[in-house]
C-alpha cells in the first residue's frame, strides 16, 4: 500500500483482547474473529459517511489460531469524533452482549493517543476493508441431508499485519475433500484480485476425517 499524510487530526487506538485463540479445527463453541469485528466495525463508519483514516492494522498470533486480539490505528476530523464515539459505544454493547458470558475478561476499547504522520492510502485502505469483508472465514460448506449438517469445509483469517508498506492476511483453510479446496482456492484468487491483492497456498499438509 502506498503512505499519505493523514487530513484528519484526532487519532484513536481502536483494540479487542481477550477472546478465543483456540487452534481453529476447533469448532465447537464460541470463536469470535478480533480482525473482523474491528474491519466490520470500520466499514461500517465509512458506509455511513465517516471520514475514518486508517494508519495500522494487525491481529492474531497465527493462521490456525482464532485471532483473539487486534488494534487498528485510526484517525477522524473533529467533526467526526462525537459520531465515532456513539458508534463505539453501541458496537460495545453488541460485543458484551454476544461475547462477555463467554469472555468475561475480554476487553474492547477506543483510546485516544498520538497522531501518527503517515496514514495508509485512501483507496488501499478501501481495498484491505474490502478483503476482509468478502474473504472466506467460517464455515464454507456442509453435508446436505445430515441432521444440523456435517462441516466439509472451515477457513479462519487468522492473523493480519500491516508492516513495512504491505498487508500480509494468514488463512488456514480445511477441507477433507480436494475438490472443495480447490473451489476455495479459486474463490480467495477471485477475491483478492477484485480488492486489488494476490494470493497463494503458502503449504498444505493432509487432514483426515474423524466422528
Amino acid at each position: 500500500y502506498e503512505a499519505a499524510e493523514p487530513t484528519t487530526t484526532n487519532a484513536y487506538r481502536l483494540t479487542i483482547k481477550g477472546l478465543s485463540e483456540e487452534d481453529s479445527s476447533i469448532l465447537t463453541g464460541t470463536h469470535p474473529n478480533a480482525i473482523l469485528i474491528l474491519s466490520n466495525f470500520l466499514i461500517g463508519c465509512r458506509a455511513s459517511g465517516m471520514l475514518v483514516e486508517l494508519a495500522d492494522f494487525d491481529g492474531g498470533a497465527s493462521a490456525g489460531q482464532y485471532p483473539g486480539n487486534a488494534s487498528a490505528l485510526i484517525l477522524v476530523n473533529q467533526n467526526n469524533e462525537a459520531r465515532l464515539q456513539a458508534r463505539f459505544a453501541s458496537n460495545l454493547e453488541n460485543f458484551t452482549k454476544k461475547y462477555g458470558d463467554d469472555f468475561p475478561d475480554a476487553a474492547y476499547t477506543l483510546t485516544p493517543v498520538e497522531s501518527p504522520k503517515k496514514v495508509i492510502q485512501n483507496d488501499d485502505a478501501a481495498n484491505m476493508l474490502s478483503l476482509l469483508y468478502t474473504t472466506i472465514n467460517g464455515v464454507y460448506k456442509t453435508s446436505e441431508g445430515s441432521e444440523g449438517g456435517t462441516t466439509l469445509a472451515v477457513a479462519n483469517i487468522g492473523k493480519l499485519t500491516t508492516k513495512s508498506g504491505k498487508m500480509h492476511v494468514r488463512i488456514m483453510a480445511r477441507s477433507v475433500d480436494d475438490t472443495v479446496l480447490a473451489e476455495m482456492t479459486e474463490s480467495y484468487h477471485a477475491t483478492a484480485f477484485l480488492s486489488d491483492a494476490t494470493f497463494r497456498v503458502v503449504s498444505s499438509s493432509a487432514v483426515w476425517p474423524y466422528d
